[in-house]
């Protein structure tokens, strides 16, 4: 039998022998769905903040990064050499200047001088007769003087691009049309960034769209690097990065010669561009007449004149008979009387404006219209050395600060002046906005004082 004690033990040590169970059931909690929206909503908010802030981190970073890991090319200024004083002298003068002349004349007597100069005029046309006598041309001569012309002309048009300008217009019922027209373009310099292009303002200054065409047809896009209102030229910048390796391998940056040396009267020239309005189209002659003065202010343009029968919307440059360039054709010059006579305008002169162009450097404008006067008259006049005021331009800043007609220029600041183009290249180096002094010799009765004049030039 069991006792009460062990039968309490019994069910103290074994629990589940009762008849009676507990039983328990977990049940899932009810979703919030207001706080799940709430969560939702922060999470979007935070993607998008995080977004936004990649984004301008991205954006602030990204050309810090890619100028490191991709350097473009840095452009580097552009510049002509100097022509030395020797190739800026025409034959006769390379024995000797005005001074040196007049001073042997003083010391020879003038009979002897002329004596030598006939013998020496005798030399040459003998020395003439004899290579014309000994030389035997035939047909076999003509063809190859023209294929040396063709090779000439072949490798100076690796250095010339056709510029195309697409301008918007509208017609006679005003509905709109894009207008396009072309000129020549001369490779003038490689900055290590791009290709630079000189070319008529005139032709791009409204185009809406400019690009260039090279010797072997590539196409591309160019702007407008910087324009001079006075020449009437432009430079054009071409993007090395948009040009193959065979194009650059094809193209060349043009030869810039001596207008000083090379365009004396008498000298044969090609002109090549568009000199009779068509691409590609060529044109042989010779220079006609000395180098004119163009009447422009403060720059010293001198005009070559040819025999070359052209268009008067003609364009290119003239070449002398080493491929170097000594001109670039500019019809609005041209003589009224035979307007389809070709012009251009000596490069020697252009050279300080091209560099400006080039570099995007401002020009000085005063608005000085000058000359220089002849040694004799000089001489003769008792008139002193310097730049001559012809006359300035109207609310220019020379008038503004008083420079009259007749008054001589002899110094820009502590730099002396001898001559208008020795005033055009000092401003061709001052910087717009900036005083300068100039000092001048102001005609009085039967003398000149001097006086100082101070200008503040203005970009032109």
């Amino acid at each position: 039998m069991t006792t009460p004690e062990e039968k309490n033990e019994q069910e103290t040590a074994s629990p589940f022998t009762s008849t009676s169970f507990m039983r328990e059931q977990i049940k899932q909690r009810p979703i919030n769905k207001g706080k799940l929206l709430r969560r939702t909503l922060i999470t979007v908010l935070l993607a998008g903040v995080f977004g936004v802030v990649a984004c301008i981190t991205f954006l602030l970073l990204q050309p810090f990064i890619s100028s490191r890991l991709y350097p473009e090319p840095e452009a580097v200024q552009v510049t002509f050499p100097e022509e030395s004083a020797e190739a800026e002298m025409s034959p006769e003068e390379m024995y000797a200047d005005d001074e040196a002349i007049a001073q042997e004349a003083a010391d020879v007597a003038q009979e002897e001088v002329m004596q030598e100069e006939a013998r020496i005029r005798s030399l040459i046309r003998q020395e003439s007769e004899r290579i014309l006598r000994a030389a035997k041309l035939d047909i076999t001569s003509y063809r190859e003087l023209n294929a040396a012309m063709r090779q000439l002309i072949a490798g100076v048009n690796c250095s010339l691009v056709t510029v195309t300008a697409i301008t918007p217009d509208t017609n006679w019922i005003n509905d709109p049309f894009e207008r396009s027209g072309s000129t020549s373009g001369l490779l003038i310099a490689e900055n290590g960034a791009d290709l630079l292009i000189l070319t008529s303002a005139e032709a791009v200054m409204t185009a809406q769209e400019l690009y260039v065409t090279f010797v072997d047809n590539t196409v591309a896009d160019a702007t407008i690097r910087m324009t001079d209102r006075i020449s009437g030229l432009a430079v054009l910048q071409v993007s090395l990065t948009a040009l193959t390796e065979e194009t650059k391998t094809v193209i060349e940056v043009a030869q810039l010669g001596s207008s000083s040396v090379s365009a004396n009267v008498g000298t044969p020239v090609l002109a090549v561009g568009s000199p009779v309005g068509v691409q590609g189209s060529i044109g042989q002659g010779m220079i006609i007449a000395d180098r004119s003065q163009i009447d422009l202010p403060d720059v010293d343009l001198k005009l070559i004149e040819t025999d070359i029968t052209g268009s008067s919307n003609g364009s290119g440059i003239l070449i002398d008979l080493s491929g170097q360039v000594i001109g670039v054709i500019d019809m609005a010059y041209a003589d009224s009387e035979a307007p389809t006579r070709l012009v251009a305008i000596g490069i020697t002169e252009l050279k300080p404006l091209i560099e400006n162009l080039s570099n995007e450097r401002e020009s000085a404008f005063l608005g000085i219209h000058g000359t220089d006067v002849p040694v004799a008259i000089r001489r003769e006049m008792a008139i002193p050395e310097g730049a001559y005021v012809l006359r300035t331009e109207l609310d220019s800043p020379a008038m503004l600060a008083g420079l009259q007609s007749g008054d001589i220029i002899s110094a820009v600041g502590e730099e002396p002046v001898g001559s208008f183009a020795q005033l055009t290249g000092r401003l061709a180096q001052l910087p717009p906005d900036e005083e300068v002094t100039l000092h001048i010799l102001r005609q009085i009765p039967e003398s000149y004082i001097p006086l100082e004049v101070t200008i503040t030039p203005i970009a032109r």
